[in-house]
């Protein structure tokens, strides 16, 4: 069986720029991703498993925190997209090779897990796993740049919400049986067989993966440089609606960062959830994302994403409220912020990555997606590491406030909170300007 298969779509199934416009093919594709996509979100539905996986190889919040670095990593090494295309002039060359080289990386994952302290020490064997997430970063970073851009090359943008709301659905029916599935078995069989199992399990899903991708479509990339003299292949740094973008982006990035991996271990340690219960969270989170997904898919093309992503961002710093003041008012502010941030997570998310791909130029997507997201990766490495060590350095403390006790949680809540009630400004002034459309009026402006 050849690795790749050609896919030439007639010349009747697209339109000038290389858009499906045969609506069997579109709506078959669409389906496929769909698949793909569940397969590729399905270590989201871990909850907590990876920082209990770190605590189980004997590390602690720094070692949690230097796995979230590694983790926002896969922005930094967004360049590997661009300069694949480059190399390749293939989207799916790059990506069907990345998720082969996943396939390995989740067997060496499940050989550490289950290998520590027996073929080699629980230390050596947490620096392996946490060695595979860095490499699992550096396969993301592929995709992170050159997966949207595959996406926005051969999808009309008058269709994007419509094309990835079935893709954010699928992914989230799934998530739903995967949280419960992955928590009831870590909490019947809570030992290194049972979560070295799971990461076994992600590699024969990534083989269902590539099988799927032979026969996708294989539009050519359109790359743009980011250092050059020809002004026709050079990246535009004078965009206004870029560096808004960036601005609101930037801002998100510090809040992920910082907190990353935190709001479950939230509910482990200071409200003593069980993996089982975890999972009814995600499940519920799941639930929550169909429906507002569903909704989106219905109304996000025509309404248009920046309000839609505005309103989402409210609810979510409104969520961050519950959950801080979860100090005074217990359990119930705790289960209204899940209600919340079931809402507003899942439609920041689904809003915020169909929004980009139709706000970046069709010329070079790929390279916008990197130059968004490299700085993402540095801060997003650096904000990882503070909040784990801001953690570790925090543990057993507690600050008298007002009738209530704020641990160390808390006061993290609250720095995230603020800022992401900023992160709204920029989102604000840009308007719906797409990029291709300033960029044509700059360009009117100079002749």
């Amino acid at each position: 069986m050849r690795l790749l298969k050609n896919h030439v779509l007639r010349p009747d199934q697209v339109d000038g720029r290389g858009h499906i416009i045969d609506e069997i093919l579109i709506r078959k594709e669409r389906v496929r991703f769909s698949i793909i996509n569940l397969f590729w979100s399905q270590e989201n539905a871990l909850g907590a498993i990876p920082q209990i996986i770190v605590r189980r190889l004997g590390g602690d919040f720094f070692h949690i925190g230097l796995m979230n670095a590694f983790g926002m990593a896969s922005n930094l090494l967004s360049f590997l997209g661009p300069l694949g295309l480059l190399y390749w002039g293939s989207y799916k060359k790059g990506i069907i090779y990345t998720n082969i080289m996943a396939i390995v990386q989740y067997a060496i994952m499940a050989l550490a897990i289950i290998g520590g302290g027996v073929l080699f020490s629980p230390k050596t064997a947490l620096y392996i796993f946490l060695g595979m997430v860095l490499f699992e970063s550096m396969l993301n970073g592929y995709g992170a740049s050159s997966g949207p851009a595959y996406i926005g090359d051969f999808v009309p943008k008058s269709r994007i919400v419509w094309f990835s709301s079935l893709r954010s659905i699928i992914s989230a029916l799934g998530g739903i049986v995967f949280s419960i599935v992955f928590g009831r078995i870590t909490d019947r069989w809570a030992n290194s067989w049972s979560y070295g199992a799971l990461y076994l399990f992600f590699a024969i899903s990534t083989i269902a993966v590539v099988v799927l991708l032979r026969g996708a479509p294989d539009p050519k990339p359109d790359s743009r440089k980011f250092f050059t003299r020809d002004k026709a292949s050079k990246i535009r740094y004078d965009s206004r609606q870029f560096w808004l973008f960036f601005t609101y982006v930037f801002i998100l990035t510090v809040v992920g960062g910082m907190c990353r991996g935190l709001n479950f271990l939230f509910l482990i340690d200071q409200w003593h959830f069980t993996n089982t219960q975890i999972g009814y969270v995600v499940t519920f989170q799941s639930l929550a994302s169909v429906a507002i997904v569903y909704v989106l898919g219905k109304i996000g093309d025509a309404k248009g994403n920046r309000k839609l992503l505005i309103v989402a961002a409210i609810f979510g710093v409104i969520a961050s409220i519950f959950v801080i003041s979860s100090a005074w008012f217990g359990i119930t502010a705790v289960f209204i912020w899940l209600v919340l941030g079931a809402i507003a997570g899942p439609a920041q998310y689904f809003l915020g990555n169909t929004f980009q791909i139709k706000l970046f130029p069709h010329k070079g997507m790929a390279a916008y997606f990197t130059l968004l997201q490299i700085p993402m990766g540095v801060i997003g490495i650096i904000m990882s590491m503070c909040g784990g060590f801001f953690m570790q350095m925090s543990v057993g403390k507690s600050v008298g406030f007002m009738g209530a006790t704020l641990v160390p949680y808390h006061m993290l809540f609250i720095v995230c909170a603020a800022l992401s009630v900023i992160a709204i400004v920029p989102l604000a002034i840009m308007g719906n300007k797409t990029m291709d459309e300033e960029l044509a009026e700059l360009e009117a402006s100079r002749s």
